[in-house]
């Protein structure tokens, strides 16, 4: 959903420094306890940013995460999926991970399901991007999946297009257009032509005489917005 891909790295909790749970605990014992519950309802959502120090990983951003986790380890609750704890590295001699940089841990996919689950259980759209750690206008590209041809959000749902393209292949009112328009600008949604076109605001009517033309459409596409760092 970020416009860079920085690895992530699995770390032990052990190799974890820097954060010292009581510390953490007496200062943010609400706080930690909100994310634990978070964590437990939806993952982790985003990557510990740590830096490098000898044999052993400074933690720079996400103390409050650490402790959730570390709370959900002493309880026995931590999912098994974060026994090692997901971390964006950098080395002590460098700059230390830059926050806005760093992915979140769902895909478009999933994020999306979770997002609609959401609204379909009544939670407002700023309480949605609040849970979830994105820009508000993240939730109605989610809610415009439901639009999408149904071959078209197969792709997405394998992760072939991703959800600002998505949401601008929805922003085409109608869903044989839109297919029509990846047929003939290319088979590949994620294929710079393609989202070009989208956004641009272009769709695809057949002609009396069997032909395909790319008009502008009548409706406004989608256009993608990042997400909150």
């Amino acid at each position: 959903m970020t416009t860079a891909s920085l690895p992530v790295t699995p770390v032990a909790m052990t190799d974890l420094s820097g954060v010292t749970f009581v510390k953490v605990w007496s200062r943010h014992a609400k706080d930690i306890h909100s994310l634990a519950k978070q964590i437990l309802r939806d993952g982790l959502l985003n990557p510990i940013m740590v830096k490098r120090h000898g044999g052993k990983f400074v933690v720079v951003d996400g103390g409050k995460r650490l402790a959730a986790m570390q709370l959900l380890k002493r309880s026995g609750r931590l999912p098994r999926s974060l026994f090692r704890v997901p971390c964006i590295v950098s080395d002590s001699t460098g700059s230390a991970p830059a926050l806005s940089q760093a992915p979140m841990l769902k895909t478009d996919a999933e994020l999306a399901r979770a997002i609609n689950a959401a609204r379909a259980a009544g939670q407002s759209p700023e309480a949605i991007a609040a849970r979830f750690d994105c820009a508000p206008a993240v939730v109605n590209y989610a809610a415009s999946t439901d639009a999408l041809h149904p071959q078209i959000f197969e792709y997405f749902n394998s992760g072939h297009i991703n959800l600002e393209q998505a949401a601008a292949f929805s922003g085409i009112e109608s869903q044989d257009a839109q297919w029509r328009l990846l047929q003939e600008l290319g088979p590949f949604a994620h294929a710079k032509d393609v989202i070009a076109a989208i956004l641009a605001g272009k769709t695809v009517v057949d002609m009396p005489d069997g032909n395909i033309m790319i008009m502008p459409s009548r409706r406004a596409p989608v256009r993608p917005a990042r997400l909150a760092a």
